[in-house]
């Protein structure tokens, strides 16, 4: 039950030095603060929550766990004094067993009182005696009987209540379902509305970009788009269709600026497969020659800002985005 995430908001080096220096680690729990949780210890459970009202997933703690467990205890116990009163099944027995010991020992008095007084003194008091410790008998007894009915009920009740109370592992598990089918939620309808932020476009693998590109020229008008095979692709990446043109594109995801083998590989690749205009898209920026062998070969260059342009044009660019959400959406959509 124990898990481990390795992002840097999740971790802290500890300064314990009694702690192995491979296993001195520290989770964050936004609630209770930083808790110290092994990587080999069940004894500390981190685990993730969805927040409905924030719609977003959550780091927890076993402390947070065990608020959980309770809050759903006092719902049960709630449920039970509703019912039953503020009595528990304990002092119910423990009544019940008194009443029980009095309606024994009226019982005795009763018979042996009765017998007493018969030979003693005379029948009429006799069964005067027996009447009047009879009847006390009688009564203690069905109180008895109630009380003991009364606590074996309220102890059903209190099973099949408890029956609703998750342990720490199915909460777990269940947290896990929950937060795996949303994020799929999320990552369907993100790829429905193209909704990426530039630091998401950043974090995409080669792949991912090429079908990014696609599906975004897909949204300003071009048709028809298709990614070529991943290897011998002759440096055109996508092919698609424009005002009775065929376009080839070539997509690169780089950190760095693009050089001029890319303006050769797609200028290339547009006669190999028979293109009238040449494109090649970056989430970067292009060198200085690799502008003039552009120009000079009339190959069209579209770096960050007109990758963002493109984006704005589909209407799929959200222009406010905080670093850890762009990372969380990025750890999620695109982790492969």
């Amino acid at each position: 039950m124990s898990r481990y995430y390795g992002k840097r908001r999740y971790k802290k080096k500890s300064n314990n030095k009694n702690v192995p220096a491979n296993r001195r680690l520290q989770m964050y729990c936004q609630k209770h603060g930083e808790l110290i949780g092994y990587t080999q210890s069940f004894e500390k459970v981190i685990y993730e929550s969805l927040n409905y009202e924030k719609k977003k997933v959550e780091l927890k703690c076993y402390r947070c766990l065990e608020e959980q467990i309770s809050e759903k205890q006092n719902e049960v116990f709630s449920l039970v004094n509703e019912k039953f009163g503020n009595e528990s099944t304990l002092d119910l027995s423990s009544k019940a067993y008194k009443y029980n010991w009095a309606s024994a020992i009226s019982l005795m008095i009763t018979i042996f009182g009765s017998m007493f007084i018969w030979a003693n003194y005379n029948m009429e008091m006799a069964l005067i005696n027996a009447g009047l410790f009879g009847v006390l008998a009688f009564i203690f007894w069905r109180r008895c009987n109630y009380l003991e009915k009364r606590s074996n009920e309220m102890s059903s009740f209190t099973r099949q209540q408890s029956i609703h109370i998750p342990n720490a592992r199915s909460i777990v598990e269940a947290e896990a379902n929950t937060v795996l089918k949303w994020r799929f939620e999320q990552a369907r309808i993100k790829k429905e509305k193209m909704n990426y932020s530039m630091e998401e476009v950043d974090k995409m693998t080669g792949e991912q970009f090429e079908h990014f590109v696609k599906n975004l020229l897909q949204k300003c008008g071009y048709e028809n788009s298709q990614v070529t095979k991943a290897s011998g692709d002759e440096g055109v990446d996508i092919i698609t269709y424009k005002n009775g043109k065929k376009i080839a594109v070539q997509c690169k995801r780089y950190s760095n600026k693009i050089t001029n083998s890319a303006i050769q590989e797609v200028f290339s690749g547009m006669h190999f497969y028979n293109c009238h205009e040449a494109y090649v898209i970056t989430n970067s920026y292009f060198t200085e020659n690799a502008v003039i062998l552009a120009n000079k070969h009339k190959v069209k260059l579209i770096n960050r800002e007109g990758l963002f342009d493109l984006m704005e044009k589909s209407n799929s660019i959200k222009r406010v985005v905080t670093k850890t959400h762009a990372e969380y959406q990025a750890e999620f959509m695109f982790d492969k």
